[in-house]
């Protein structure tokens, strides 16, 4: 009997849905149609061209049970101070590639974890920041304490066990007696793959996922499922999962000590290991802090900080950020309108449209994720109340004006509120 999924593989509709993300993706940047990726000749332009001919060479192709992915390309990049190996495939490989990725991705959606957020359609780090503010609401009492394990993996993708993740797709129930899907999956994290450039010194990887494959995020879904089996199902807690990035809490202390255990064993079993410094074990409440939990007002996950009474807001680092660039930003705007020879009105009707311009959400969009979730009022209460004094110091320093000039401009320009921003961009996202 043919898998249902190997079915879907050989339609060419399956690969009309890839190059036309593709497509997208590459639609803004400058040349991006006329470059060819690792082969040349191929450029995006071609494919699109000769799609139909390439769909047929791909189909043909995977068929051949000695089927092999094109060498990859490996490059080094360092993002956020840290040294990534990013491995990048040519455009037809791609394809295939965002096929795999979109026909499994949803061929095994429904049997994922409920408390398993990361990369599927419908679900994301909003839904889990409200499940997990939910949570925390069911126990409105201080007196009550909650246990917290915060954990995550360090280089998940890189110490991804080959034989583990070959076990994991054996024994998916969406791939009994796939001939097809099955084999091509487990070749796309041993394909070959050549460094510095040079084409003729090629390398497998042993051990790993390639960072920047359109699989990987699936693959990384697939490989912590055991876990997330295991800890759903203890009473009276909470758990949530994002990627390598997970949570569990419990008033119940006995509870948080097998969940330890589990945690511990199950990424033993799999050659993972937690990372010690975004290690956490906090103790919500007014309970004094032990050898083991800490006493703390609130904690972070998945970029949000999240407080005892289930309110939750912005890291304090996307807020510096969003102050520091608010700052430099109204700073140079306000100096070069004051070197204008516009006269007061002129100027009050271009601080009307620049200031509320500067301060958009749109331009800050770590910041505009955080208030559109976020449950506290307060917080952007007090963000505002921030942003417009600092406003009067500019416009005081800027215009030689008095205090009380400046905040007669400041009531005179309406400058849109966060929580305005807020709920308009929640009524347009929902639109």
């Amino acid at each position: 009997m043919t898998n249902l999924l190997d079915k879907k593989i050989l339609t060419s509709y399956a690969f009309d849905e890839a190059l036309e993300k593709l497509i997208l993706k590459n639609r803004d940047k400058k040349n991006a149609f006329k470059k060819s990726p690792v082969i040349a000749g191929y450029p995006l332009q071609w494919i699109i061209e000769n799609k139909n001919k390439i769909y047929r060479v791909i189909q043909k192709s995977i068929t051949n049970p000695d089927f092999e992915f094109s060498q990859a390309k490996r490059i080094h990049l360092k993002t956020n101070e840290k040294n990534r190996e990013i491995y990048i495939t040519n455009y037809v490989d791609r394809i295939l590639l965002m096929t795999l990725q979109n026909i499994l991705s949803r061929g095994i959606d429904k049997s994922h974890s409920d408390h398993l957020y990361s990369f599927r359609k419908g679900l994301g780090p909003g839904d889990a920041a409200r499940k997990l503010a939910s949570y925390l609401k069911s126990y409105p009492s201080k007196n009550t304490p909650l246990y917290c394990l915060g954990r995550d993996v360090s280089s998940y993708g890189d110490s991804i066990q080959h034989k583990e993740m070959d076990r994991i797709l054996d024994q998916l129930p969406e791939l009994v007696g796939s001939k097809l899907l099955l084999n091509l999956l487990k070749k796309t994290y041993r394909h070959e793959f050549y460094v510095d450039g040079n084409s003729k010194i090629s390398a497998s990887m042993i051990q790993g996922i390639p960072s920047g494959s359109p699989i990987v995020p699936v693959l990384e879904n697939l490989y912590l499922r055991e876990l997330d089996q295991k800890l759903e199902v203890l009473k009276d807690s909470f758990y949530a999962r994002y990627g390598d990035d997970f949570i569990f809490i419990s008033p119940s202390l006995s509870t948080v000590e097998e969940a330890e255990k589990i945690i511990e064993a199950t990424t033993n079993k799999l050659g993972l290991t937690i990372s010690p410094k975004k290690k956490r074990n906090i103790m919500l409440g007014d309970e004094q802090s032990s050898e083991i939990f800490h006493h703390a007002k609130y904690f972070e996950w998945i970029g949000m900080t999240f407080y005892r009474d289930g309110t939750y807001s912005f890291r304090p680092k996307h807020l510096k950020e969003y102050k520091r660039e608010l700052k430099v930003q109204m700073g140079n705007f306000c100096y070069h309108l004051s070197q204008s020879s516009l006269n007061n009105g002129q100027r009050s009707e271009c601080l009307n449209i620049g200031i509320n311009e500067l301060a958009s959400l749109n331009h800050f969009s770590s910041i505009q994720k955080m208030i559109v979730f976020r449950t506290n009022i307060e917080n952007t209460k007090e963000l505002d109340e921030k942003s417009r004094k600092k406003l009067v110091a500019l416009l005081c320093k800027n215009f030689k004006l008095r205090k009380k000039e400046a905040w007669k401009i400041i009531k005179r320009i309406q400058l849109h509120s966060l929580e305005y921003q807020r709920r308009k961009l929640k009524c347009n996202r929902a639109a």
